[in-house]
């Protein structure tokens, strides 16, 4: 797997931040909101269910969007819940939002 933590700058905090992460955003928003369950009850099987119906080049897409956000973040976690605010708590799924994002990554290969 790629190395995913390395830190080479901060996220820009501000909301339009997220459309540089269009895959990423896009992924919060449609599978991770209240209904998640819809399509499992993991990280792992939701991802699953996103594979099923999206491009080999959109999951490539995501891949890099995830990436990018693990390595150019100086503070995953306070980033993330300021860039995607979800009605689910991925901590709950992971312990951490880092942890979250890298289950994803893996998920995806």
């Amino acid at each position: 797997m790629t190395e995913l933590s390395s830190s080479r700058g901060a996220v820009d905090s501000r909301p339009d931040q997220s459309l540089q992460l269009p895959h990423l955003r896009s992924l919060m928003a449609d599978w991770f909101h209240q209904d998640f369950d819809l399509n499992g009850k993991t990280v792992e099987e939701v991802v699953k269910a996103y594979r099923e119906v999206t491009s080999p080049k959109e999951l490539v897409a995501l891949r890099t969007d995830i990436q990018k956000f693990l390595q150019t973040s100086s503070d995953v976690e306070l980033e993330f819940q300021e860039l995607f605010h979800l009605e689910v708590d991925p901590c709950a799924f992971s312990g951490s939002r880092k942890a979250f994002l890298e289950t994803i990554y893996a998920s995806l290969e």
